[in-house]
């Protein structure tokens, strides 16, 4: 173990102002968020500076791309495929567990508009040039939005763990319960509750079930994939 790069999080706030702790003659800074196989967690287990952080990965994509996104020779079919398979992918790594609220799906349809609106360039309207509105991005674009596939991936992983084993850790996790007394005021949007909700608008009964047999589960998977808006 790195003594110079270990820290510790608490995950929760605490009035605790210490900002290390000495163990075995070694301190150790406290962290209020840190980045783990490129997942960005903090001590308040907030989706949305996860969200951020992705965000700001797929500009730098983005960006990386500028000289063939503004190319006038390349159609807009191969940048619109590029931007599924680099800039949308980096946007979506790891979304399969994310909690998603109304702000976090505006943040990413804001940034996913910005990312079309480039591509697609202005309309010429009367003589003038003007950015294209939302209605006419959708017209043009004809596939699911980033929330959409988020969404889509989230059912896919969770056919995925519960047809699991029952020793493997995710598993254990998944159908674990937490102990304890929870803290005061509304409690949060778990992941399961934002997935069933998925699934009740979906039409799907009795998921547990159909979720063990891999080809019913991909059969719900693909008329999501068919809807319009998705879930």
């Amino acid at each position: 173990m790195n003594d110079i790069k270990t820290k510790y999080m608490i995950n929760r706030q605490d009035g605790n102002k210490v900002k290390e702790v000495e163990l075995i003659g070694k301190r150790y800074e406290k962290a209020e968020s840190l980045k783990y196989l490129g997942e960005v967690m903090t001590s308040l287990n907030e989706i949305e500076t996860e969200i951020k952080s992705k965000i700001a990965i797929s500009n730098k994509c983005y960006y990386a791309l500028g000289p063939i996104i503004k190319r006038r020779s390349i159609s807009q079919s191969i940048k619109i495929h590029l931007y599924k398979m680099i800039i949308r992918s980096a946007v979506a790594y790891g979304a399969e567990t994310w909690t998603l609220t109304s702000k976090t799906e505006k943040m990413l349809m804001t940034w996913e508009r910005k990312i079309l609106r480039k591509i697609y360039g202005p309309t010429k309207e009367n003589g003038q040039w003007r950015i294209k509105t939302n209605e006419e991005l959708r017209t043009k674009y004809k596939s699911e939005d980033t929330v959409a596939v988020i969404k889509i991936r989230r059912l896919e992983w969770l056919g995925h763990v519960s047809r699991m084993n029952e020793t493997r850790s995710v598993k254990k996790i998944f159908e674990g319960k937490l102990e304890g007394r929870r803290g005061r005021g509304r409690p949060r949007l778990r992941w399961m509750n934002d997935v069933e909700d998925d699934l009740r608008k979906l039409g799907v009964k009795r998921w547990r079930t159909k979720a063990l047999n891999r080809e019913e589960w991909a059969s719900i998977i693909r008329e999501a994939k068919a809807r319009p808006k998705g879930p």
